[in-house]
């Protein structure tokens, strides 16, 4: 890559950084479904980096969010845990995702040619027991009810549970408000690391190593949320 170029895109990232460091002081309303998301229509483009430069819609959803803001990745962690982390969480969407397949859906049904063999239904069907076979791997690992339950609300199903930055007058709620974020973050962070285990994106051991100190888990209101959020 000639100078300019890698010129040309330090400015970018540095302009990205500055634009999210404005973020997180600004006062901005959750993005709505009909206005944004991975279904929707809205624009919050955002260039990022991962392991590589990777432009990223912030409205899409909690996981992107997170991820716009740098925060899969904390000063403990090793560097790069951020880029495994969005990786295992992107996985996870496909395999949840595959695991729900439909025949008609699938590249594989309009492939099948005229000869009647029926194969692209059974390649349909032996996706989606793959799928549900790695699924029950993470699932397996994971030693808390919760943990799949996190994964599952905010990777797949985009719910925001109390990840969206919320601002209050009142200094000792912004306080507890803050605490219970950063509590979520960090359980989101430890349930991909255990996922990441399952799809052999990263060893046990330095699993381990990065928990040694104590296993997070979110804030109670939220764990009763997740329960009894029916999806």
């Amino acid at each position: 890559m000639r100078s300019s170029q890698l010129q040309a895109l330090h400015e970018k990232l540095k302009a990205a950084e500055q634009a999210t460091t404005d973020a997180r002081s600004a006062a901005v309303a959750i993005p709505n479904s009909k206005e944004g998301g991975r279904e929707g229509r809205g624009s919050g483009n955002v260039l990022v980096y991962i392991d590589r430069p990777l432009v990223v819609n912030e409205h899409a959803g909690p996981l992107e969010f997170l991820v716009s803001r740098n925060e899969l990745e904390i000063l403990a962690d090793q560097p790069g845990m951020g880029a495994v982390r969005f990786h295992t969480a992107l996985r996870f969407r496909d395999l949840m995702a595959g695991s729900q397949v439909k025949g008609f859906q699938s590249p594989d049904w309009s492939s099948v040619g005229g000869g009647g063999g029926g194969g692209g239904a059974c390649n349909v069907r032996a996706h989606q027991i793959d799928c549900m076979l790695r699924l029950g791997r993470i699932r397996d690992a994971m030693r808390k009810p919760w943990m799949f339950q996190l994964l599952e609300r905010i990777v797949f199903h985009d719910e925001w549970l109390d990840l969206f930055p919320e601002s209050d007058p009142d200094p000792k709620k912004r306080g507890r408000k803050a605490r219970a974020r950063q509590q979520t973050v960090l359980s989101l962070h430890y349930v991909l690391d255990v996922a990441g285990t399952a799809l052999g994106l990263i060893t046990a051991e330095a699993v381990r190593r990065r928990w040694r100190s104590g296993e997070p888990s979110p804030a109670r209101p939220v764990r009763r949320r997740i329960r009894a959020t029916k999806v």
